[in-house]
């Protein structure tokens, strides 16, 4: 009996440590801004993030990302032969996100539009 309760606590504390913490989210608002035209923008911003900011690897080193064509030809050789960032958690640089988002006219709004639930991204200082 004693055996089976011992097993079932460490069930449980297995699968809370699974469980993540919930990600922030910003919610974004324009004049005339609809959901769909906040997710197109969300989804651009996200990718122009990463794409700025991706590191890679050379002979088992790692380098920062990189911004402009030189950044495009390593995500695209990568891309090629199949290399992922081996850190793609860590999150996206909340002052570059901000300022995408800026930039198509959309401001931080606590009523505004956010992503689903799931496709939150992780933001980093």
């Amino acid at each position: 009996m004693q055996r089976t309760f011992n097993l079932m606590v460490v069930a449980a504390l297995a699968v809370s440590a699974c469980a993540s913490e919930p990600v922030p989210v910003t919610k974004w608002s324009k004049p005339g801004g609809t959901e769909a035209a906040f997710m197109t923008v969300h989804d651009a911003c996200v990718r122009n993030v990463r794409a700025q900011s991706a590191g890679y690897f050379v002979a088992g080193a790692r380098y920062p990302g990189t911004n402009g064509a030189v950044g495009e030809f390593i995500d695209d050789i990568g891309a090629d032969f199949g290399f992922e960032d081996p850190a793609p958690g860590r999150g996206l640089d909340v002052d570059q996100f901000h300022g995408c988002m800026n930039a198509y006219g959309w401001t931080a709004d606590a009523k505004g539009f956010a992503p689903p639930p799931g496709d939150e991204v992780p933001m980093s200082e």
